[in-house]
């Protein structure tokens, strides 16, 4: 699953690994009697730490190439690449009684809810008529019990059928939806592949409804449900055909905001998305444009996407660009210098945190951060944005802001107190107009005073808003407002 190999490479990758082994899949498609298992990766963890990074091994077990030989041989084996045994001495106790520990068995997993996340990854769209999961010595890992238990219930639920996809109509804000017929009985799988929970509904023309996973009768014209991060659910529904399902979910608003943002954020950084795949940055904006946030946030994990958005794509500093847009549209985007930490001001504004700038997103060059404390300042609504400043002998601050022309409000004041008399002296330029020989303590008159230097109607070309300071430089905030 290497970050260098095209897409293709890494769909035939699990192909050419049995080809390897002198196990040729093609040979083995189809042969009664000969059920070959196909081996899926799990983390080691040997010596007290992780052996691989997380992304080639979810690449391995999810990419489009594995999920096609999974629909042929339908049986898994999560298998790990070592033993997952470390002994466990004590000799930090020397008068201890026992000088060791018993052999623990670890494993790298999500916790209590998260706990079944790769089950969930390498069965989402197919599912297996088997999982092997065990050692010969039982080292079976006991974290997360109640979710491997609801797993392993939906996996023994879920009867050996035909299951296909339901239309976008039928189905909105699941991983997967997808519907089956034995006999009489129309079943219903629904799979959660993200981390956060789903609330929703099921409806079946008001059909009673079988929950076959917590065992109880569900009845109504819409049905309410929720569904755990990585779950699986399974329902059924007697003597209907299984066109009558459908269903709605969603993320609780808050994280919802969050995925279509990161979905916009990657759109807008062309360089980024050029790398991704055609056919997924398309997903990327369908699922954006319809507002289906669970689907993006299952192309965001992908790996295509996540492997090109690892250690490139900062999700924090993104949020914020977008909340600075969202600021812009209904008034002024204010950023508090030298504050890691969003704050409310005492008229209910909203600043943002500084943070460094990455090409993309809002942020500073060169900036050292201060912080003078619960430092008292008279005459402003915003006493807190001068108790941390951004301070070097040149700073840069940079963003990326749609063409036009917008208003610009620096805020300084004079807080450190070898300064205080004399002040310090800088310059900043924004667009084409530079103030030299600003001192604070003149322009405030006086220390631990407040002063905002305004520029009016800065012309933005080329998307960017620069703003440059240079001398002995101390800023502490930065207010932008799009002049209409």
């Amino acid at each position: 699953m290497a970050k260098s190999a095209t897409p293709e490479q890494r769909d035939n990758a699990l192909r050419k690994a049995y080809e390897s082994q002198n196990l040729p899949l093609d040979l083995y498609e189809g042969l009664p009697g000969i059920n070959l298992i196909l081996s899926n990766h799990k983390q080691t963890f040997t010596g007290g730490k992780s052996s691989a990074d997380f992304l080639p091994m979810h690449g391995w077990n999810t990419n489009s190439g594995t999920t096609k030989m999974t629909k042929k041989f339908p049986r898994l084996y999560p298998c790990l690449d070592g033993l997952n045994e470390i002994d466990c001495p004590a000799t930090a106790a020397k008068n201890w009684l026992w000088d060791i520990t018993m052999r623990g068995a670890f494993v790298i997993r999500g916790a209590g809810d998260n706990a079944a996340e790769e089950f969930v990854n390498m069965s989402k769209t197919v599912v297996p008529e088997a999982i092997f999961y065990a050692w010969t010595d039982c080292n079976w890992e006991s974290a997360g019990t109640e979710s491997m238990r609801m797993f392993c219930k939906s996996l023994y639920a879920t009867p050996i059928a035909d299951f296909q996809a339901m239309p976008d109509n039928k189905c909105f804000g699941v991983s997967a939806a997808q519907t089956a017929t034995t006999n009489d009985t129309a079943w219903l799988r629904l799979v959660n592949a993200t981390p956060y929970p789903l609330t929703g509904w099921i409806a079946a023309d008001g059909k009673p409804v079988e929950d076959m996973v917590y065992d109880q009768t569900l009845n109504g014209q819409q049905i309410a449900v929720t569904m755990k991060p990585y779950s699986v659910r399974i329902f059924k529904c007697v003597n209907v055909k299984p066109e009558i399902f459908s269903c709605r979910f969603a993320f609780s608003k808050k994280i919802e905001d969050e995925v279509l943002v990161l979905g916009k954020a990657v759109l807008q950084q062309k360089k980024l998305s050029r790398k991704i795949p055609a056919q997924l940055v398309d997903k990327i904006k369908r699922y954006t444009q319809d507002c289906d946030a669970v689907k993006l946030q299952n192309i965001l994990d992908d790996f295509e996407v996540a492997t090109h958005l690892q250690g490139v794509f900062d999700k924090t500093a993104a949020l914020r660009q977008q909340k600075l847009f969202k600021q812009l549209e209904t008034g002024r985007a204010r950023i508090n210098c030298a504050c890691d930490k969003e704050y409310t001001d005492l008229k209910g504004n909203l600043w943002l945190p500084d943070q460094s700038f990455n090409g993309s997103c809002y942020g500073n060059e060169f900036a050292n951060f201060a912080d003078r404390g619960d430092l008292s300042l008279e005459g402003t609504s915003c006493p807190e944005i001068y108790q941390t400043e951004a301070y070097s002998k040149q700073i840069f601050y940079h963003f990326p802001l749609p063409d036009g022309k917008y208003n610009v409000y620096v805020h300084i004041a004079e807080t450190y107190p070898p300064n205080k008399k004399q002040g310090r002296v800088f310059s900043v330029k924004i667009g084409n107009d530079a103030r030299k020989d600003i001192n604070p303590v003149i322009k405030a008159g006086g220390f631990a005073r407040p002063y905002v230097e305004v520029w009016k109607n800065v012309t933005v070309k080329n998307g960017i808003l620069s703003i440059e300071a240079w001398g002995g430089v101390g800023l502490n905030g930065i207010e932008i407002e799009n002049v209409k």
